[in-house]
């Protein structure tokens, strides 16, 4: 007989089953794609952490820029500082590595994640970068003949003189001027990084004397009145040395020896009376000599040029010819004028110079700060040879060389000049060099662990 209940319940068994089973897999893919969903949004949250932090990093930094650029003069060795935003908060670091040149390291932080960002140079950009900066080019020419390397600037319009049969100039490096157009006949000359026109390239009024002659009460040398310096090398150690005339300093007016280890800067002022007048001014009278170390010189008068200068290890083979020295050339020398810079008459034909020079103006003389040849229009003492300097060339106002013969371009009287660059002064110019301006430039940016590298021991940054 059949039993037909029997199998209805058979059959609602195994549909029931089958619902449990199908609820099974139901929940099972729902708590997997819930996992993964849970997974993902950790991991999309925590690349957003990622990326705040990293935020909050370039914001670090750029704060310690801002530091920077406030109290550049004021700045300690290391320099900690740390602020709260939110659900983050940025900290950083400075690290002072030279005058005007800075590490910083910053770190963004956001619900526990961590971004350090680190500049390892941060510095000024000075005019040591130029081969040739002036404000003021006057109504002078560049001939043929003339060699210019390192960027050529010039506020006004630079005239130029050249032809088919005689050439012309030829420039190096990047030629840059704030007017609009060449002066003269500029189609023979040589511009192998070419010429940008209606360029700004800074201002000398951001040469600040009073702050150097700070610089070189705390940590360099004060000289009042007329000084004469030649440099030399120790007879006995043959270590650098710079032989000093200075009356007020020394109680006579003999030569006498500094040692160049540890001075870098040296000031020369104005000697004044008890009613305040000048009574021998702070002029240099530079009789050149072979430099070995840093080392920079400013003036309160004018600086005079009276024989050639070189570097005991000369930078300026280094791709030509085999060279004396297997390590790399740290001997680096500059000069700064508030007033002018002169070639004078006794200096031998054919003058070479080393280093970085400066006429920024006006001193007592009330020049706008030339740089130029004494007596360069002499027919008695006719065509000198060149004036090489190996370094940098600034001034205010060009001052002239020499003459030359206007149909011919060749030259009649005074120098021809030459001015090979310094590579090294881009960014790394002799010691307390003025800025440009107050830009800083950031290099080798990079990533790494959290965890400031500077001064051990020092106390955690605070918060404002």
């Amino acid at each position: 007989m059949k039993q037909p209940h029997a199998y209805k319940s058979s059959k609602q068994g195994s549909i029931l089953l089958a619902a449990v089973i199908f609820l099974f897999i139901g929940f099972s893919v729902a708590a997997i794609t819930l996992r993964d969903a849970l997974h993902n949004s950790r991991m999309v949250q925590n690349q957003v952490n990622i990326e705040r932090a990293h935020y909050f990093a370039e914001s670090g930094a750029e704060q310690a820029a801002d530091h920077i650029s406030k109290f550049s003069g004021y700045i300690p060795e290391v320099t900690r500082y740390g602020h709260k935003y939110g659900a983050g908060r940025w900290d950083y670091e400075i690290v002072k590595t030279d005058w005007r040149a800075y590490r910083v390291e910053a770190i963004g932080s956001v619900n526990g994640v961590s971004r350090q960002l680190n500049i390892n140079r941060v510095r000024y950009p000075t005019f040591a970068q130029y081969g040739m900066w002036t404000a003021d080019f006057r109504d002078l020419w560049l001939i043929p003949g003339q060699l210019q390397e390192g960027q050529y600037h010039s506020d006004s319009r630079m005239n130029i003189w050249s032809s088919p049969s005689a050439g012309g100039p030829v420039f190096k490096g990047k030629v840059t001027t704030g007017h609009h157009k060449f002066g003269g006949w500029p189609a023979y000359a040589t511009f192998e990084e070419g010429y940008e026109f209606n360029s700004f390239q800074g201002t000398m009024a951001t040469i600040d004397f009073s702050e150097m002659e700070g610089e070189a009460q705390k940590s360099g040398m004060i000289l009042r009145g007329e000084t004469s310096v030649y440099f030399d090398l120790n007879p006995a150690s043959g270590e650098g040395q710079v032989y000093l005339k200075n009356r007020d300093k020394y109680g006579d007016n003999g030569w006498h020896a500094e040692s160049l280890e540890g001075l870098e800067i040296v000031y020369v002022k104005d000697k004044t009376d008890d009613e305040g007048g000048v009574s021998s001014s702070g002029k240099i009278q530079l009789y050149g000599g072979t430099v070995d170390g840093s080392l920079t010189f400013y003036a309160d008068d004018d600086i005079w040029l009276k024989d050639h200068m070189h570097y005991k290890n000369d930078p300026s083979d280094d791709n030509d010819v085999i060279r004396d020295y297997p390590e790399d050339s740290d001997d680096k020398v500059g000069f700064i004028s508030k007033d002018d810079i002169w070639v004078s008459t006794s200096a031998p034909d054919d003058l070479t110079m080393f280093g970085a020079f400066i006429a920024a103006g006006p001193g007592v003389s009330g020049n706008r700060g030339n740089m130029g040849v004494s007596n360069y229009n002499s027919y008695r003492l006719g065509a000198r040879g060149y004036f090489t300097t190996y370094g940098s060339r600034v001034m205010e106002q060009v001052y002239p060389a020499g003459t030359f013969n206007s149909r011919t371009g060749r030259q009649q009287t005074g120098y021809s000049s030459r001015n090979l660059f310094d590579e090294r002064f881009i960014d790394d110019p002799p010691p307390f060099y003025p800025p440009i301006s107050e830009k800083l430039v950031f290099e080798e940016w990079h990533y790494s662990e959290v965890g400031f590298t500077g001064v051990a021991g020092n106390p955690p940054p605070e918060s404002d």
